[in-house]
């Protein structure tokens, strides 16, 4: 295979020559441009991907089948911001009777003749570009192509394939270096890093906190916020770009939060929300804090009494009427606590409802000088404190309980009672109004008609000596005896 090399020889005379063999071959065209060919020209390898910045080939293919041809030219047209033009190689081609060019203006020209006739298919010649720019990119076959048939001097050339090439990026950033902590806090670090580089251009960042990816960046730092103070941790950053290729993760830097020694704010803003007799329920304006406020320390007359997770607090039990002053601290989940808020002066609703008048007041026993009584609870708005009996109306005793026993009485006298119910403030309620009338034992009256007589002498005599029946157990000392035969006769005919 012989190819003919123009840079031997003269440049005015090898110029001659190239458009001498352009002339020639284009004359076999010309000839043939209304003729209606079989043959073929493509390119192999057809439509496919390139990577950016490679060198790609392809080949110039004709194909006369059974016709047998002479010369071929193939004018090739490409988008010079996609491929930039490196080289033809004729070398493997059969056609030994070159002339090529390639002016740098989008055009490769290719013209190829042979002594020999060939038929069938054929290398014209490979053609070498690098790609330069992203994105889809035709290279096709322009006008004045064509294949010359060696018999009748016609144009063959039926179809002439063309092929579209996408460019893509397939090359990853360079891995980020240098990673440094900036000025760190309780809850935040700042990393800066040296710039990746790129064959196109780095658009992100991506950030790793511990293996888990937390964030990116468009510049080589970045800051992580709402970290735990006093916490150690470790960060790797990779570099991408817009087609997707990411770079390996950055040697790691290993750093830590500093310790939470802020306290927040002070609480400020206390206002008084809904009182009642024992409850007072304030508000305050949250404060602030460089992580988070956790708690708030509530504080009545300057002793603790409770916490708060929100700003607001109901502080309960407490006594009607009665001045109360508050003040709240904020703290963190450091244990940092802000300083006690200004005081706030308020008090509960005075008590002026008295309780419920007491009922079933009943007597539940006497003896010759003592009544027992009973009754019902009474009840409150705030609680009840206590209750005051009356004897005749005139007041004898107040007490917490629901029973009271009447002593200092004169036996076989009727007497009368009424009972009142008062709270922690003095609010006493109206008198029972259900009198109880009771009457105190005659002593030796066993049957308890108010009599000491034969009838009771029976039922001593009917239980003498009995430790069960203490009908006339009259001395109460748990036995029927001659002692409470003595009690008897000491009362005979009262």
């Amino acid at each position: 295979m012989r190819k003919f090399d123009f840079s031997k020889v003269p440049k005015p005379i090898a110029v001659v020559a190239v458009f001498f063999i352009f002339a020639v071959v284009g004359s076999y065209l010309l000839a043939a441009s209304h003729a209606a060919g079989t043959s073929t020209l493509t390119l192999t390898p057809g439509n496919q991907n390139v990577s950016l910045g490679a060198s790609f080939t392809i080949t110039i293919v004709e194909n006369s089948g059974t016709t047998s041809v002479n010369a071929v030219q193939a004018n090739l047209t490409y988008d010079q911001t996609k491929f930039q033009f490196v080289s033809i190689d004729t070398s493997t081609s059969p056609f030994t009777l070159v002339a090529q060019s390639s002016g740098g203006n989008g055009v490769v020209n290719i013209a190829n003749a042979t002594s020999t006739p060939v038929t069938g298919s054929q290398t014209v010649a490979k053609v070498t570009f690098t790609a330069i720019g992203l994105g889809a990119t035709p290279i096709s076959f322009a006008a004045g192509s064509g294949i010359a048939d060696s018999t009748t001097n016609t144009d063959t050339l039926g179809t002439a394939t063309g092929a579209t090439y996408t460019i893509v990026d397939t090359t990853a950033p360079s891995v980020p270096t240098g990673l440094a902590a900036g000025t760190r806090t309780a809850t935040s670090i700042p990393i800066t890093w040296t710039a990746s580089t790129d064959n196109v251009a780095v658009t992100t960042y991506k950030i790793y906190r511990n293996g888990t990816q937390v964030g990116t960046s468009s510049t080589p730092s970045y800051t992580d916020n709402g970290l735990t103070p006093a916490t150690n941790y470790s960060y790797t950053v990779a570099a991408a770009d817009a087609a997707g290729n990411t770079s390996a993760q950055s040697t790691a830097l290993a750093t830590s939060t500093t310790p939470d020694t802020t306290a927040p704010s002070v609480p400020a803003g206390l206002t008084v929300g809904t009182r009642n007799l024992t409850s007072i329920q304030f508000t305050w304006t949250a404060s602030t804090d460089n992580v988070a406020v956790t708690v708030y320390n509530v504080y009545r007359g300057g002793t603790l009494i409770g916490t708060s997770t929100t700003p607001t607090y109901t502080d309960n039990a407490l006594t009607p009427g009665t001045n109360y002053s508050y003040t709240v601290s904020a703290g963190d989940a450091a244990g940092n606590f802000s300083a006690q808020s200004t005081a706030l002066a308020t008090s509960t609703l005075a008590d002026t409802v008295a309780p419920s008048v007491p009922a079933n007041l009943n007597s539940t026993g006497q003896t010759p000088t003592t009544i027992s009584l009973s009754w019902s609870a009474s009840t409150d708005n705030v609680s009840v404190a206590g209750y005051k009996l009356y004897r005749g109306g005139v007041l004898i005793a107040t007490q917490p309980g629901l029973t009271y026993t009447d002593t200092g009485l004169t036996s076989g006298t009727s007497y009368s009672y009424t009972v009142a119910a008062y709270d922690a403030v003095g609010n006493t309620s109206a008198q029972s109004t259900a009198k109880v009338q009771a009457t105190t034992t005659v002593p030796g009256d066993a049957n308890g008609d108010g009599h000491v007589d034969y009838l009771d002498l029976s039922i001593l005599s009917a239980t003498w000596q009995s430790t069960t029946d203490l009908r006339a157990d009259f001395n109460h000392d748990s036995k029927v005896t001659f002692l409470d035969l003595s009690v008897l006769a000491a009362n005979w005919g009262k």
